[in-house]
């Protein structure tokens, strides 16, 4: 039953070539959790293990060189391979010449696989995923992960809740290995045996003590740590065509930037371990997301998917926003709803994995441009009715997009009728804008000291009672809401008035503008941007003595407030940072910031014994930023 040849770079596998590392993860992170729901896990545990085998381990290596080689030949003799091919075939050439390659196996705590899941995962668009809660429908995810492997070559194992255990490999070359080498098309699979598809089973697997020891060992591994579960493994694994040492970051970051939703739920965890790396072990879960996202903040682009940014925004949205559940006609959606942020943005996740934002959801793009920034993480799982199911058959193969084309025209109608109910409630549960409010708000800002009417700040710090800064009016360039004083002045004998011109005023710009958030637990977040270049600054809280203005003198009278486990963009912050008053840290060293820059602290708190409050309530705090001359001491700068 031969089929038609192929090349190199077949259809199958080349549209997953560029793809970078976070769609190899996304399919084999998605695939375990959709596994583990069906085994019955709360949380699936996805584990990407580092490794190294001698060549002449692999499973159905040498018939595999044989192939290579007759493949080799064969496009020679029909005028050579075509320069992308080529490159493929290089670098397959290039494994084969090793005595050792790296791999790499992706264990998990799923259902594992059996005869029927293991044929399906061979084959080209079957997806046989049970119940309609699973998160694939194309049946070709398992094609995403072979351009990771040099050799072009993906091996599987599983073993099932009952302990039975089944063995299978994937290659772009028609090699096999087992009892008849009859070629079927340009792939190669590691069988048994071969069936007619008919009286006999297309594919006859290795089972039991059947199955070659290289996979039997990661059955194993799977067997001790969950007694269940699938393997993956990718021999003469490239690391996504990057550096090994950043290979461990590169996994927890994909992850956690497309399963923000997932791990916040605690739905998932991902380990990568690396006994021959010099970090041998690294989890990402609950516990630590927020940091892990945090070290992505500033990626504004993204190689793939959700940007680090965009992913940072989406998760404090989820973290921080109004849970509200909104029923639709095909099924429910919950909603996190964050007012107040930067930028407006609409994110849906499902199953705890993040498909697309407001862009590509039918219906939404640039329907919220008359509402005060927001930003709504939509979430949608197993028990969201038929809306889940519409939406995940119309994602596409990547799961990035919602295409209503790809659905009867029924089923179109019908999602498209969904999503209007959620856009329409976040119209009515979002600000409008007035047309007067697209000018910009007064605002208060921490302000500098005039010394002695100078105009220059001092060293003595930024403090006192925040300015207001007035809108400027428009057609005014450059100057500030007011009148001007005394009696109307002629101009030029034009007859003209500067009554209604404003008039401006000496005030200085703004050195910090701060935001800041008091937190459950008593902690407190503070958000500095710096509008110049400044250096040496120092970040306090002190507390509101609740006096008039006159009295601002007084801050530096009261004790400071003492500030525990403080941390700076999500991370620890380093104890050189920290600014001492006897045996208690009050303050944060900023350092040197450049215009433009924001800073973001958060902090536990508490007050000196000695300071009193009333019973119940807490004490209102002020933000202080000042500077200390370069080479103070931690005592001067205090």
């Amino acid at each position: 039953m031969p089929g038609s040849p192929a090349g190199f770079t077949p259809a199958g596998i080349a549209a997953f070539d560029d793809l970078r590392p976070a769609a190899i993860v996304r399919e084999l992170v998605q695939n375990s959790i959709d596994a583990a729901v069906e085994a019955g896990e709360g949380t699936a545990i996805v584990r990407f293990q580092l490794d190294t085998c001698a060549l002449d381990e692999l499973p159905g290596i040498e018939a595999y060189q044989r192939a290579f080689a007759a493949a080799l030949e064969f496009q020679e003799e029909r005028g050579g391979l075509p320069s992308k091919a080529k490159r493929v075939a290089d670098t397959i050439a290039a494994a084969l010449e090793r005595a050792e390659v790296d791999m790499l196996s992706v264990l998990d705590n799923g259902v594992g696989l059996d005869e029927r899941r293991m044929e399906a995962l061979l084959s080209d668009g079957v997806s046989i995923k049970s119940g309609s809660g699973s998160t694939g429908t194309y049946g070709n995810g398992h094609s995403v992960p072979i351009p990771a492997s040099d050799l072009r070559y993906a091996l599987y194992g599983g073993v099932t809740e009952a302990g039975a255990e089944v063995s299978g490999g994937h290659a772009v070359l028609a090699s096999h290995s087992g009892d008849n080498e009859l070629p079927l098309s340009g792939d190669g699979f590691l069988v048994r045996a071969f069936g007619d598809g008919a009286a006999t089973p297309m594919f006859q697997f290795a089972q039991g003590g059947d199955i070659p020891s290289f996979i039997q060992k990661r059955l194993a591994d799977i067997e001790e740590a969950s007694g269940h579960g699938a393997a993956v493994i990718l021999p003469a694994f490239n690391f996504f065509r990057e550096e090994r040492r950043s290979f461990g970051e590169t996994v927890l970051k994909a992850a956690a930037c497309n399963f923000f939703a997932a791990i916040h739920e605690g739905q998932l965890e991902v380990w990568v371990e690396d006994p021959a790396g010099e970090v041998q072990e690294l989890t990402l879960d609950a516990s630590n997301l927020a940091d892990t996202l945090a070290e992505c903040r500033g990626q504004k682009r993204a190689q793939a998917f959700l940007s680090g940014t965009r992913a940072y925004d989406a998760y404090s949205a989820l973290r921080f926003g109004a849970c509200e559940e909104v029923q639709t006609e095909e099924g429910a959606v919950w909603v996190q709803l964050h007012k107040g942020t930067e930028k407006t943005h609409v994110d849906l996740c499902r199953n705890g994995m993040w498909i697309t934002d407001d862009k590509k959801i039918p219906g939404f793009y640039y329907k919220f441009g008359d509402r005060r920034p927001f930003h709504a993480v939509l979430l949608l799982d197993r028990d969201g009715g038929n809306l889940h199911e519409l939406v995940r058959n119309a994602e596409g193969p990547l799961h990035d997009a919602i295409r209503p084309k790809d659905l009867s025209q029924t089923d179109a109608s019908s999602l498209r009728s969904a999503l209007a109910e959620v856009r329409d409630w976040l119209l009515a549960n979002t600000d409008e804008i007035s047309g007067e409010s697209f000018d910009v708000d007064d605002f208060l800002v921490i302000d500098g000291d005039d010394v002695a009417g100078t105009g220059k700040r001092g060293v003595g710090g930024y403090r006192g009672v925040p300015s207001i800064i007035r809108r400027r009016v428009p057609g005014h360039a450059g100057g500030l809401v007011g009148r001007g004083k005394g009696s109307p002045k002629k101009e030029g004998g034009s007859g003209k008035t500067n009554l209604d011109r404003p008039r401006r005023t000496s005030v200085l710009p703004p050195a910090y503008q701060a935001v800041s958030l008091p937190l459950p637990d008593r902690r407190f977040r503070v958000a500095v941007t710096c509008a110049e270049a400044r250096r040496n600054a120092i970040l306090r809280l002190r507390v509101n003595e609740n006096v008039d203005a006159t009295c601002d003198s007084l801050w530096h009278e009261v004790v400071p407030v003492v500030l525990e486990d403080i941390r700076r963009e999500g991370k620890p912050v380093a104890a050189a940072d920290l600014v001492w008053h006897d045996e208690d840290v009050v303050g944060v060293r900023l350092g040197s910031l450049k215009k433009g820059a924001t800073v973001s602290i958060e902090t536990g708190y508490r007050t000196p014994d000695a300071f009193g409050s009333w019973r119940g309530t807490e004490p209102s705090l002020w933000v202080e930023v000042v500077e200390s001359a370069a080479g103070d001491s931690e005592k001067n700068a205090s």
